[in-house]
């Protein structure tokens, strides 16, 4: 049975038990179940796995892209779900909650960014595990800094621990071995992830550290090189100069890319491109600045 409207507006019933959900937070709910319906049935149709094994084993294939090709209103249910559930999230949590939330993200983005430098994606066998022990070998590095980069990322669904799992009480060897799971599989390939992550931690995150000193110093200023990337970088020139010098032009085009995932213009990835658009003066920009505004205006 489907959920229903009651009289108030601000009421919806649940099929199952018939309780009332009042208020916005039941609304949300009923938006979420609405959609799921939609973005489950595109994914029976289409053969994918929705149990928690199959989730962690299905792969795309050799798709480069984070998911495939999918129908407008399969988006459109995708991103009404995404965007509902952190509406859900914030009234649930709570401004203190969301701050907590919010900085283990930044631990999540730089651990991350970690594991692309030091070739962990590429390392980690693509159908088999391997130790901790083995896969810092192949690395050179620490087994412990890789082993805590890791769970920073399995905490937020990005490869598996095997071997008797995190937190395991089994003795010698429990969770001593990691794999990959879907999602890893899938960022291992993607080119937007591999290429636009760096460029957010090597380029944004540190002129979004010196905003308000950029604010304190040139207060508004349009001038090609007095923007927070000339603050955090020390370079003088234009960021368009030091696009072309290095050859990072890409590295914007992929970031907005990760953002609205190649195809969803979403109030978030919109939200994200205001940071990045207001750290850098990409009014100078030739290639990147149509994208800028590509994603601040969505």
């Amino acid at each position: 049975m489907d959920s229903e409207t009651s009289m108030d507006s601000d009421t919806t019933m649940d099929s199952e038990d018939a309780a009332p959900l009042k208020g916005s937070m039941g609304r949300l709910a009923k938006e979420i179940t609405t959609q799921v319906k939609t973005w489950e049935q595109y994914q029976i149709e289409h053969g994918m796995l929705l149990t928690t094994s199959g989730f962690d084993r299905y792969l795309h294939g050799d798709r480069s892209k984070l998911l495939p090709q999918m129908p407008c209103h399969v988006v459109d249910a995708r991103e009404t779900i995404i965007d509902s559930a952190l509406k859900l999230l914030d009234q649930v949590a709570g401004p203190s909650k969301m701050i907590s939330l919010a900085l283990s993200q930044v631990q999540f983005v730089s651990a991350l960014k970690w594991l692309l430098h030091f070739k962990i994606f590429d390392l980690v066998p693509k159908d088999k595990a391997v130790t901790y022990k083995s896969l810092a070998e192949k690395a050179n590095v620490p087994a412990s800094e890789l082993m805590r980069m890791l769970r920073m990322a399995m905490a937020y669904k990005v490869f598996l621990e095997c071997g008797g799992g995190i937190g395991s009480r089994r003795g010698a060897g429990a969770g001593d071995a990691v794999r990959h799971n879907r999602f890893s599989s899938i960022l291992a390939r993607d080119e937007n992830f591999l290429h636009g992550l760096p460029f957010f931690c090597d380029t944004v995150m540190p002129a979004s550290a010196k905003i308000v000193d950029t604010t304190m110093r040139w207060k508004g200023s349009q001038e090609k090189n007095e923007a927070a990337w000339n603050l955090a970088s020390g370079h003088e020139i234009s960021f368009d100069q030091h696009l072309s010098q290095h050859d990072q032009t890409s590295g914007y085009d992929c970031l907005m890319n990760v953002f609205d995932n190649g195809r969803s213009h979403s109030l978030l990835a919109a939200h994200w491109a205001e940071v990045v658009h207001g750290t850098i003066n990409w009014s100078s920009l030739g290639k990147g600045a149509p994208h800028a505004a590509r994603g601040v205006g969505s």
